[in-house]
């Protein structure tokens, strides 16, 4: 068998990018050792932005700032063509904390509209624009998107080793065979693809484990309208009234057992933020594991020590928002050698090794 690229890591990193790249007629494998999306993908909020976009440097930005964009086209062209809807919404985000100069000068400069909530108790900051998607309805319309592009897609497939050649990929092995290829693109997020039976012996972004455990309250519709911010904690509403409350950030390797003292945290979290949940009772809890780096910062582009090994790894909290600008970066990697990118994109290459 043979490929003009093999995606290792099926998540929404490795899912857009497959997407972007089978649309300029590339030959893709995309191989996952589990189902497609079911790790920190499927656990994700969906929120296409950075909470306190404000706090973040302008590397982060850059990679989030179109996210609503892309994924309102993206939600358009899946509708189209597999008849889902991935229940995009421009929902708007309330933070509890009050507008000062800095914020406000912050959003001027960043073309962000932000306005000033006034009440009898607080104020609020609104940002009217910041818009969210469901991630296991996206998952589900790219998989399925995906295979009428006739991109080869083998989940629960091990990668067992790789062949290489004078210092480049030549086939990847897998336990149904090689496969061919002289591209590799590795999106595994928080686990490396160096694993005991698939060693590459290359330096390797500093990416660590960091498990996120969430709760969910099936509240009616139309109860809560938009995303709200208090404190680090965070209320999602979708369509149907479900709300996802979140999120812990643990560092305790690659557990994703959860736990009771979680569960209460952020239920009380959540009545702090909004008391009419009290209702509600949570009807599930789950946790994933995020890849994290020290700064928020993933690695985008070709590995400087393997020819044809390229890197889109490392997103953190923000693999969502970032994957559109992510998978476009890795693509003007892979089609035009980075010439096309801007200086502040090809940044992201070789960015963050240890």
């Amino acid at each position: 068998m043979k490929s003009d690229l093999i995606i290792i890591g099926g998540g929404i990193i490795g899912l857009y990018s497959a997407y972007l790249l089978a649309q300029s007629g590339i030959k893709i494998t995309l191989i996952d050792k589990g189902n497609f999306g079911q790790e920190s993908s499927w656990a994700a909020g969906g929120i296409l932005s950075p909470l306190l976009p404000w706090h973040y440097s302008d590397k982060v930005l850059s990679l989030t700032r179109s996210a609503a964009r892309d994924y309102k086209n993206l939600s358009t062209h899946l509708a189209i063509s597999t008849g889902l809807d991935i229940e995009y919404w421009k929902c708007g985000l309330t933070i509890h904390e009050t507008v000062n100069d800095d914020i406000s000068q912050w959003c001027d400069q960043h073309n962000i509209i932000c306005q000033q909530i006034e009440n009898i108790q607080q104020n609020h900051i609104h940002l009217p624009d910041i818009a969210q998607v469901r991630m296991p309805l996206v998952i589900k319309a790219l998989v399925e998107l995906l295979q009428r592009e006739n991109v080869t897609l083998l989940n629960n497939t091990d990668v067992l080793n790789y062949q290489i050649h004078n210092r480049r990929i030549t086939a990847v092995g897998t336990r149904d065979g090689d496969i061919h290829t002289e591209n590799v693109l590795s999106t595994t997020g928080a686990w490396r693809p160096e694993t005991d039976n698939a060693r590459l012996s290359v330096n390797w972004p500093a990416i660590i484990p960091i498990k996120g455990q969430m709760i969910a309250m099936q509240a009616i519709p139309g109860l809560l309208r938009n995303i709200l911010y208090k404190d680090g904690h965070y209320l999602i509403p979708r369509k149907d009234g479900l709300i996802i409350a979140g999120s812990t950030i643990e560092h305790v390797g690659y557990t994703k057992q959860i736990t009771n003292s979680a569960r209460e945290t952020l239920w009380q979290n959540s009545l702090d933020i909004y008391p009419e949940l009290e209702r509600y009772p949570i009807t599930h809890q789950w946790a994933g594991i995020r890849p994290g780096t020290a700064d928020n910062v993933p690695t985008i582009g070709p590995h400087p020590e393997l020819e044809g090994l390229y890197l889109n790894c490392g997103h953190f909290r923000y693999g969502v928002a970032m994957a559109p600008m992510s998978a476009h970066i890795i693509r003007e990697w892979l089609l035009n050698d980075g010439k096309t990118l801007t200086g502040e994109q090809r940044c992201y290459a070789g960015y963050n090794f240890a």
